[in-house]
């Protein structure tokens, strides 16, 4: 019969109780990595609010997109972003972001209404009537559908 030492045994649980330790320290590591993102993030987005309520549009874009960058699932503030540009007359970087909402395949139907009706309005805007027709005929049955209708009125 084979011998085995006691001691060999021991470092079994021994090395399993490392191995355990060393993963809930790089989990916590993680955690605290994440937390600092988050609250960075949340203090470029405050700060971007911030310069809007100040009259600082420029600025204010500029750090909005810094965030947007970051975290792809803001959905809504790359809604904001896309009307900021709408409203500031740079048509083409609002459907530029609104485009990229609507390629999307991660989104939600009733985002993926919302992006199709902003779109809609950016073409709209632009002169682009075709694309205002299609994007607005790509709107479903939601929230959206009856201001897309009423715009398609408006078109015709």
């Amino acid at each position: 019969m084979i011998q085995i030492e006691t001691g060999w045994l021991l470092l079994i649980p021994i090395f399993f109780g490392l191995g355990w330790l060393a993963s809930r320290w790089d989990l916590r590591l993680e955690a605290r990595q994440d937390e600092r993102e988050r609250l960075k993030q949340q203090r470029s987005t405050f700060k971007g609010l911030n310069l809007l309520l100040n009259e600082q549009p420029d600025q204010a874009i500029e750090t909005l997109v810094k965030v947007a960058q970051l975290d792809p699932e803001t959905v809504d503030l790359h809604f904001s972003l896309g009307n900021l540009f709408r409203r500031r007359g740079e048509t083409e970087r609002a459907i530029r972001v609104h485009q990229h909402l609507a390629n999307r395949e991660d989104l939600k139907p009733r985002d993926r209404d919302h992006a199709a009706y902003e779109l809609g309005r950016d073409f709209l805007r632009a002169g682009l009537l075709d694309r205002a027709e299609a994007s607005l005929n790509q709107v479903g049955a939601g929230k959206y559908a009856i201001p897309a209708k009423e715009s398609l009125l408006e078109m015709y």
